[in-house]
C-alpha cells in the first residue's frame, strides 16, 4: 500500500527539494490515507502541495500512480512530459 506522503517525499528527493511545505490541500490529513497505487484504477484521493520551490500532484498512467511537481517559478528550460519516459516502448 501506498500513501501521498511517502510518494510525495520519493517525488522531492528525486527532484532535491528540501524547502519547507508552505501548504497542502484539502488538508493534511489526505497525505497519510492508503491507497493501492498500481490498482489499475485512480485511488489516491485529491491532493495539491505546496513547497517553497515546487509544486506537487497526483500522476496517472495505465493504472498507476505517483507524485509528479513542477517548479513554482518558471525557469529558462522550461518543463518536460509527466509520465513515463519512453524506455517502456523498448519491452519488446
Amino acid at each position: 500500500m501506498a500513501t501521498w506522503r511517502k510518494l510525495l517525499q520519493e517525488e522531492r528527493e528525486n527532484v532535491g527539494d528540501a524547502s519547507s511545505v508552505v501548504a497542502v490541500a484539502p488538508d493534511e490529513s489526505v497525505l497519510d490515507i492508503e491507497f493501492n497505487a498500481g490498482g489499475g484504477l485512480t485511488e489516491g484521493a485529491a491532493m495539491l502541495v505546496w513547497t517553497e520551490d515546487r509544486v506537487y500532484f497526483p500522476a496517472m498512467y495505465d493504472g498507476g500512480e505517483w507524485v509528479a511537481s513542477a517548479p513554482r517559478n518558471p525557469g529558462p528550460d522550461g518543463m518536460q512530459h509527466v509520465g513515463p519516459d519512453e524506455s517502456f516502448l523498448d519491452e519488446d
